[in-house]
């Protein structure tokens, strides 16, 4: 049985990195967690996060910047990176939601009008406290 229960979020810090690439400069990506809904599924818990995505490249050539996820690409390497980060209390719980971003690109991907871009994906892993 799943059942949606009432959270409160406690502390929020988007995740972050930076990278260079030929077409951009150095770029910094975020993710900025919005929205949390947390689910009791049998014995345990199911976290589901919403996040807005950000791309600010030093150089600002084109409209778009993320490309489709269907491109071939290859992961890209980090000058700096930050965890995100989201606290929540239930009844009896402490969830702790860790954000982790990882950022892939090629010098020939481009977007459907040939621009060049990037791809973002962001993942998430949850800890549990028992509150006492």
């Amino acid at each position: 049985m799943v059942k949606k229960l009432h959270s409160v979020v406690r502390e929020t810090r988007p995740a972050g990195v930076e990278f260079k690439l030929a077409n951009f400069g150095k770029v910094t990506a975020k993710v900025v967690p919005v929205d949390v809904t947390v689910y009791e599924v049998g014995h345990g818990y199911r976290v589901d996060v919403a996040g807005k995505v950000e791309v600010e490249p030093e150089r600002r050539l084109y409209k778009a910047y993320l490309c489709s996820p269907n491109t071939q690409m290859l992961p890209v390497e980090f000058i700096n990176t930050n965890y995100g980060y989201l606290s929540e209390e239930l009844e009896s719980l402490r969830l702790e939601v860790y954000i982790e971003i990882r950022v892939y690109a090629s010098e020939t991907s481009s977007d459907v009008d040939g621009a060049p871009c990037v791809n973002v994906v962001w993942t998430h892993g949850i800890r549990m406290q028992l509150q006492r």
